[in-house]
């Protein structure tokens, strides 16, 4: 309950409309908006000061007379003492919208007893809500009504959401069944790396990942031929990877059941995809009528002249390739080519090749593209916008570590010095103490310790702010100092395996590495509760890798960022820095393990241009 005092003082700021009731039931004071002092009388309202509430209540329509009811109840409740307080929202149909109040009734005590009652325009709030709801169920219906297959995996592959479309492809009837299935145990066994890879590659990359796979979501079913777009999505606040299933089986039965060229040529010239077919020497053979537009060409220009004359010079190699590969194999290909269209213009082009066997044993291409030029467009300005971000996180880093070093090479070569001088006066000083003042003698001696325990760890203290010895002695001579310190200061057995092939490292990538090892081990320190750590440091193929595995508690890895906090982020954005890959792996009781990987030639390149921009 409220005072009268506690009252008037609240009600200053707020905005709405006010009511004083008595504990009769009589309105005593009233005022509306912000500007107006408690008690101020209002024009445009109905009632009047003494007026009995609980006898008369005003009333326009139907909809009022029921609010109003509520309202009389609400304040006969807490009048009577019946409730401690009374709460209420409701609309009102007024000359061009509909508007909504939310009614607060609450008891006054001490001098003047009574009731309050609170009116405040909530309509605004209420358009916000209404606004909000509207756009996510808009994009759930899209993503219900769409044609293509939308499925939603977790870090572990699992199924955890599908659209209708998705659910007719897996012959299931409900999203239930599928959540504790792996879609990539549906696939034929030379397809599922691929699919490992792309979901890999959209969680540490976050950019699409476009491929074409078999498979079969049932034992004795026909298989299915899709294509797939892979990408990252946040579900349920968490990394997750959304992957849109596009069915291709409709079209290759359509295609496989063509019994006559007619047939054939009915089907693909009311195709809005361009379609050709390509001799085994690249020469084409046909094209419809979206390949003519799309080439600015005539048919009769087209056919005859070889497919590798459409793409530009330093592509065609590339194209060669596929179409060896696409011969040698008996599925689908997918690829994307930069291809010279109509007036020159250079577009971009998702094929699907396949290789068709003819009635006369001969063999030829069958490729179906879609132009993709606006969609590479837009994939373009993420990469440069990720790669600005990118290049400033790295600016960042390094600026942070000049300045540490800077700390670091002022406490090691003056405040260490300085410290180490009065250290050294002080024990001169000592020696001078008379022999007969033992106890002044033992305070002196803890005045050395201590001296030099400051000394010490200022030192230290230095090290961690910039490790010197990285740059000295190169990045395994500094894992294995940084792994012999920190085993001992934790009672930690550390195996260190550095292979014998890891080259000489470009000094901002050393430090980064030993930047990442630091966190992970402090990491451990806080939370694994861990006895033993392996540490594997090797390159192979133009390739840097680093494994860091202790045999801790491990953690759920929807938690890890959260928990771990800044420190996943700091070791993520560093290897993006240097257009690597990070992974992390654990299961709670079976420890933790990350696996850092980066391209050595990309890491020198960063270097020259880093030491370009510093000078």
């Amino acid at each position: 309950m409220w005072s009268w005092p506690e009252f008037t003082r609240t009600l200053e700021p707020l905005s709405g409309r006010v009511l004083y009731v008595d504990a009769n039931g009589r309105l005593q004071s009233f005022y509306e908006a912000s500007d107006r002092p408690v008690g101020t009388p209002c024009p445009s309202f109905p009632l009047q000061v003494g007026e009995d509430l609980l006898a008369r209540w005003d009333s326009g329509s139907a909809q009022a007379e029921a609010n109003d009811s509520r309202v009389l109840i609400g304040l006969r409740s807490v009048l009577w003492g019946e409730v401690p307080q009374f709460r209420m929202e409701f609309s009102s149909e007024e000359a061009d919208r509909t508007s909504w109040y939310h009614v607060v009734i609450f008891p006054v005590t001490g001098e003047r007893p009574g009731a309050v009652l609170v009116q405040t325009d909530v309509t605004d709030q209420k358009c916000e809500e209404a606004g909000r709801r509207e756009a996510e169920d808009r994009c759930r219906s899209l993503l219900q009504a769409s044609a293509a297959g939308f499925v939603v995996l977790n870090r572990s592959g699992n199924m955890v959401e599908a659209n209708p479309e998705f659910l007719k492809l897996a012959q299931r009837s409900a999203v239930e069944q599928l959540r504790s299935e792996r879609l990539e145990r549906w696939t034929s066994e030379s397809d599922r790396p691929k699919l490992r890879t792309a979901v890999e590659n959209a969680l540490g990359t976050g950019e699409p990942q476009y491929l074409d796979i078999e498979w079969r979501p049932g034992s004795g079913t026909a298989p299915v031929f899709l294509s797939l777009t892979v990408t990252r999505v946040r579900y349920s606040n968490e990394p997750h990877v959304a992957v849109f299933c596009i069915d291709r089986r409709e079209q290759r039965l359509a295609i496989g059941t063509l019994e006559t060229e007619e047939r054939y040529r009915a089907v693909v010239e009311s195709q809005t995809e361009l379609i050709c077919r390509i001799a085994p020497d690249t020469t084409i053979v046909f094209v419809n009528e979206a390949c003519c537009r799309f080439f600015g060409r005539t048919r009769e220009e087209l056919i005859g002249r070889p497919f590798v004359d459409c793409v530009p010079a330093s592509t065609r190699p590339s194209i060669r390739r596929t179409i060896v590969e696409v011969l040698r194999e008996t599925k689908p290909v997918s690829t994307e080519h930069e291809m010279v269209a109509g007036r020159g213009r250079a577009r971009w082009v998702h094929w699907v090749f396949q290789s068709v066997r003819q009635t006369d044993g001969g063999v030829e291409l069958q490729g179906i593209g879609r132009d993709v030029t606006d969609r590479h467009r837009v994939e373009e300005e993420l990469r440069r916008s990720h790669r600005k971000i990118r290049d400033l996180a790295g600016r960042l880093m390094q600026v942070q570590e000049e300045q540490q070093r800077h700390i670091a090479r002022e406490l090691h070569d003056d405040i260490c010095q300085r410290l180490a001088a009065h250290s050294l006066a002080l024990t001169n000083f000592g020696r001078r103490l008379p022999a007969g003042a033992p106890a002044l003698r033992d305070a002196f001696r803890r005045l050395e310790t201590e001296s030099a325990e400051i000394i010490e760890g200022i030192r230290s203290y230095s090290h961690q702010l910039h490790p010197a010895y990285v740059e000295q002695f190169g990045i395994c001579a500094a894992l294995e100092m940084f792994c012999s310190a920190f085993g001992a200061q934790h009672r930690l057995v550390i195996t260190l395996e550095l292979a014998k092939d890891v080259p000489p490292l470009p000094p901002q990538m050393a430090v980064s590495l030993y930047r990442i090892v630091q966190e992970v081990f402090s990491n451990i320190a806080r939370h694994a509760h861990a006895t033993h750590v392996t540490v594997t440091l090797r390159a192979v193929d133009d390739e840097l890798t680093l494994v860091v595995e202790d045999d801790g508690v491990g953690f759920e890895m929807g938690t890890a960022v959260s928990s771990h906090g800044f420190g996943l982020i700091s070791i993520e954005e560093r290897v993006r820095y240097f257009s690597g890959r990070v992974a992390f792996e654990s299961q709670p009781g079976q420890g933790a393990r990350i696996t850092v990987r980066i391209p050595l030639s990309t890491s020198a390149h960063r270097h020259e241009t880093s030491a370009h921009r510093t000078s």
